[in-house]
């Protein structure tokens, strides 16, 4: 592992890198972790940003924890094997989880975007969770483009019809349900 500073992880030499573990680096640089195709799992307790291409095709990667990310670039983790998004403070996304065909579930608390293609490809995709207090607006239709068709979106009860009717996001009105609708075993 290279590290100019402290806080900053720049890349990772060996592609043999089963697990990483820590709580000291804020940030991810572009394609630190690039191919690592036997990285399965990553935890990160402290990283605030995680840059463009960081995981991309880390295919082994199932087990990815950022409980303090804000942002993920541009292909963060583009065709990577994530099957659970769960970033609570993630404020900042466009194209971040595109191709990740075992990306299962996301669930959301703080992002106020979702941008063009976030989770376009995404063909296993079965939940998308939305726990913000206020609308999220989503840019484009393409955000979920050519992922599972049968997928749903919860969202808090009370805002369950400005999703219906909200720019772009009626595109897929048919899936909108309200939080209190989310089965248990899926993360109510």
């Amino acid at each position: 592992m290279h590290s100019g500073d402290a806080s900053t992880l720049y890349g990772i030499f060996s592609k043999e890198i089963t697990s990483i573990e820590n709580d000291v680096v804020s940030s991810i640089r572009e394609k630190a972790f690039y191919r690592c195709e036997k990285l399965s799992s990553a935890l990160f307790s402290n990283v605030k940003v995680v840059k463009s291409s960081a995981f991309e095709k880390c295919l082994a990667l199932v087990n990815a924890n950022f409980p303090s990310v804000e942002t993920c670039a541009y292909h963060s983790f583009y065709s990577s094997g994530i099957k659970k998004v769960n970033m609570p403070t993630l404020k900042a996304m466009e194209r971040a989880f595109e191709s990740c065909t075992s990306l299962e579930s996301v669930d959301l608390t703080e992002v106020p975007t979702i941008g063009a293609n976030a989770f376009k490809g995404c063909t296993a995709l079965k939940t998308v969770i939305i726990r913000n207090q206020e609308f999220v607006s989503l840019t484009a239709t393409s955000a979920f483009q050519n992922s599972n068709t049968k997928f749903i979106i919860y969202v808090l009860d009370d805002l369950v019809d400005s999703y219906k009717e909200g720019t772009n996001w009626s595109t897929y009105a048919n899936r909108i349900k309200p939080l209190s609708e989310l089965p248990a075993e899926e993360g109510a």
